[in-house]
């Protein structure tokens, strides 16, 4: 998390925007939480293939953003409107990537289970890479996103930006030279 913010301590106050247009798509929850609040507490709290437990999963949010970075995920709800929601949510964010089961656990309770996504598509580290190689090893940030901006997965995922700049500022097979500048780290 240090990382994130610049090598500086995380505050303990964040300031996150709501949830944007795109992700109440599907529908509309009272208390829908933004993606990317998720996003931070669930890279703070957990690891790759870890099991996300969410017993109040309303619309889906943490059970799709746990999806994104490679989590397990169980959620429980009540609602059977919001676990209509959700599911359309999975489906939209993971195509064909997940198999995806619901159950009825008993008439009050509806249950998601996502099992730990099977990516078919490159990581975006692979696609960092893959951008800096194809622009001779070294390249700007925006000449980054130009080239991973053609890249299919960029379409489903409308924050891949800042995930892309996560990746470069983690030094994930990316080096820094300084001025806005990186290259490939070597093999």
């Amino acid at each position: 998390m240090k990382r994130d913010g610049g090598d500086k301590q995380m505050q303990s106050v964040w300031k996150l925007p709501a949830p944007a247009k795109w992700e109440k798509r599907f529908g509309r929850h009272p208390t829908q939480k933004p993606e990317i609040l998720l996003d931070r507490i669930l890279r703070a709290s957990s690891q790759p293939a870890d099991l996300v437990l969410d017993p109040f999963c309303g619309s889906g949010t943490t059970g799709v953003v746990a999806a994104r970075l490679g989590r397990r995920f169980v959620g429980f709800e009540l609602e059977t409107a919001f676990v209509k929601i959700a599911i359309a949510r999975f489906k939209d964010e993971l195509r064909s990537q997940l198999s995806l089961s619901f159950a009825c656990a008993s008439e009050k309770w509806s249950v998601i289970f996502a099992p730990k996504a099977k990516r078919q598509s490159p990581s975006w580290a692979q696609l960092v890479r893959e951008a800096l190689a194809q622009l001779g090893g070294e390249a700007s940030l925006s000449q980054i996103y130009e080239r991973v901006a053609a890249h299919e997965r960029t379409r489903t995922v409308p924050t891949w930006t800042c995930t892309i700049r996560r990746v470069v500022r983690e030094g994930r097979g990316v080096v820094p030279l300084g001025n806005g500048r990186y290259k490939l780290a070597a093999a």
